[in-house]
């Protein structure tokens, strides 16, 4: 019986690849390769209430003061781009898209993106997008690209984004988490759980330190991309 040897290879660097600012430069460099200027990976996960791009994002190099303008003016969770990734497994190619669209690219300026649905081992869903200025871009330096991107998400996502990441959360720290999420108050929760207002705030505090969040929006988002809750 013959054998089947796998031929393709990853990039050189991201076997020993360990810190953020490496995979910055990988991303950096793939951009660099195919002629784009900026890249975004973000989570895909159904946080319906998460509408801000920024609360997506997970690695990018994109100016804050384009993210900060965009989640002003715009809603992400609403946005074509985000359906059409969510709606298939397959990339899409973004290009030409008229500035006061309500749609990536053009809303941050730029003329051409491409943007490649990835996964974790454990299933969950990601987007990695690149964009930059152009008309478009052919078949065969489109697969490049997307192939390119799989390894290294891959590779970051082995690092980063697996289970062995997740925070340690109590059973109680879950169970406020799950109420956070759903819109109640620490007023609402206390009641909920018979436990005073300041405990709720005390569990608050610790599960924005474990989860490294700055409120509880990024909080809730970061808990359900890495699947502390559903």
């Amino acid at each position: 019986m013959g054998q089947y040897l796998r031929s393709y290879n990853l990039e050189a660097k991201l076997p020993t690849t360990e810190s953020i600012p490496d995979f910055h430069a990988i991303f950096q460099s793939i951009c660099s390769a195919f002629g784009l200027s900026c890249y975004a990976v973000f989570s895909l996960g159904d946080v319906s209430h998460t509408a801000n791009f920024s609360e997506r994002l997970v690695l990018h190099d994109l100016p804050a003061s384009l993210i900060r303008d965009y989640d002003q003016r715009h809603t992400f969770s609403s946005s074509a781009l985000l359906k059409t990734a969510r709606a298939s497994t397959l990339s899409s190619l973004w290009h030409n898209q008229h500035p006061s669209s309500d749609d990536f690219p053009a809303t941050l300026g730029f003329s051409l993106g491409i943007c490649v649905p990835v996964y974790t081992k454990n299933g969950l869903r990601y987007a990695a997008l690149l964009v930059g200025h152009g008309s478009s871009m052919e078949a065969s330096r489109h697969m490049e690209l997307c192939y390119r991107v799989t390894c290294a998400f891959d590779a970051f996502a082995a690092r980063f984004l697996t289970a062995k990441s997740k925070a340690k959360l109590t059973p109680k720290e879950r169970e406020v988490l799950r109420w956070i999420s759903q819109g109640k108050t620490a007023k609402e929760i206390a009641i909920i759980v018979s436990v005073s207002e300041h405990t709720i705030n005390s569990h608050t505090a610790t599960l924005l330190r474990k989860l490294d969040a700055v409120n509880r929006a990024q909080m809730v988002a970061k808990a359900m991309r890495q699947q502390l809750i559903s």
